[in-house]
């Protein structure tokens, strides 16, 4: 059953990213892949996320780099962006299978060219939707 939030204002993500932190806690599911159109939130929850649980301040977009990695208490956050992935050679050539089996978080924007081969007991989806008065309807499931 997918756990639903409505966020209305960025203070209001707190209660998203704390959320995901304990289903990543709690399952050992350590793949985020984050669904949503163009402007939806996808980055301003991994941002929200960094900065809510680990004091991340500076958090950027990987669109043009791919991945953005944070390091945090001798351990990683990797973020990825494959919107501009053109087809899944490129990603392998980023050393992607390193990142996902390292047992690091990994934030996936735009993983639909990659979803099918993702180990599905890793993976935590997160669908947001944008409501019609500018909310954002965030849906969690596995």
């Amino acid at each position: 059953m997918p756990q639903k939030f409505t966020v209305c204002n960025e203070e209001a993500l707190s209660s998203v990213s704390n959320y995901l932190k304990s289903e990543i806690e709690s399952t050992g599911r350590t793949i985020v892949l984050l669904n949503g159109n163009l402007g939806a939130g996808k980055t301003t929850l991994v941002k929200n996320y960094l900065n809510e649980n680990y004091g991340v301040t500076d958090v950027d977009s990987p669109t043009f780099s791919l991945v953005n990695d944070y390091k945090i208490n001798g351990k990683s956050i990797h973020h990825f962006d494959l919107y501009r992935l053109i087809d899944i050679v490129e990603i392998e050539d980023i050393g992607f299978w390193d990142y996902v089996d390292s047992e690091n978080i990994c934030f996936i924007e735009w993983p639909d060219k990659i979803a099918d081969i993702l180990p599905e007991d890793q993976v935590i989806k997160v669908d947001i939707d944008l409501s019609l008065n500018q909310c954002r309807e965030f849906s969690i499931h596995y």
